[in-house]
């Protein structure tokens, strides 16, 4: 899907140069396993919470999470064990993170 679709659709509109980790990367270089090394929230839950904290402070924080997922019809037991390791192994670990107050315009 990532590869056959989605990452295709965000060429086609332009969106590769917020992918790349750094501006001399290719677009041909913007494949699915790029993606999960530099993009994408995955691994084992300490890995996934690491991943989320250091956004979380590169970023100044943020309120939400958005998971993205696709049809697990063939397989619902992946997408069940994933939340639940997020939910109950991941979210505890980030639980501390909370986003400030936004700072007024000056």
């Amino acid at each position: 899907m990532m590869g056959e679709y989605f990452l295709p659709l965000l060429e086609n509109f332009g969106f590769f140069e917020y992918l790349k980790h750094a501006e001399d990367v290719p677009d041909s270089d913007v494949t699915p396993a790029y993606c999960a090394k530099h993009n994408w929230i995955i691994g084992s839950p300490d890995t996934v919470a690491e991943k989320i904290e250091n956004i979380y402070e590169e970023v100044g924080g943020f309120g939400q999470l958005l998971v993205f997922g696709f049809d697990y019809v063939d397989n619902p037991e992946a997408w069940r064990s994933s939340l639940e390791l997020l939910s109950k192994e991941v979210m505890p670990k980030v639980a501390h993170l909370k986003p400030g107050m936004p700072k007024a315009a000056e």
